[in-house]
């Protein structure tokens, strides 16, 4: 920083420098002012402690999938836990309109946990009915076209604390 002060000549020397004052002082006045904006996103995301297990259960559909599918996959739960997280993307869908493709998430046979809306521009997040799983459930996922031919390559992540 001092080499690009010192390659300056007369006035632009100074104004940048108090430019760069400027800039500074701003900051830490923003940060002893108004940390309830830092707060704030603090406090929005949910935080675990080192004592509380978090298991992430990954889940990949490979191919394409040109008709709905019940049970798709299916995983048993060896402990009660609580769904977090449900989240998923595909890296193509098939001819058609809207409503995008639907993956379902469920235990048993008929209680539904979250259905997930996908899409291949981003991954996008379920919200979740019924967060929670009994041990020794069987979760399965369903597939929903609505709308495509087909789906290919969908991965979805289903997220659990313990």
């Amino acid at each position: 920083m001092n080499g690009f002060f010192r390659n300056m000549q007369g006035k632009a020397s100074l104004l940048a420098q108090l430019a760069v004052i400027v800039v500074v002082l701003g900051a830490l006045a923003m940060a002893m002012f108004a940390p309830h904006g830092l707060k704030k996103a603090f406090a929005d995301t949910q935080h675990y402690g080192p004592s509380v297990s978090v298991y992430a259960i990954p889940i990949h559909l490979s191919g394409t999938n040109s008709s709905e599918l019940s049970s798709v996959a299916a995983i048993k739960l060896p402990y009660a836990g609580r769904l977090i997280g449900f989240t998923g993307v595909s890296r193509a869908f098939g001819t058609g309109a809207t409503p995008a493709p639907a993956v379902t998430l469920r235990a048993g046979a008929s209680t539904v946990l979250a259905t997930l809306g996908l899409s291949t521009v981003a991954v996008t997040e379920a919200t979740i009915a019924a967060p929670a799983v009994a041990a020794e459930t069987t979760l399965s996922l369903d597939l929903s076209l609505s709308g495509v031919s087909s789906v290919s390559d969908t991965t979805v992540l289903m997220t659990f604390v313990r």
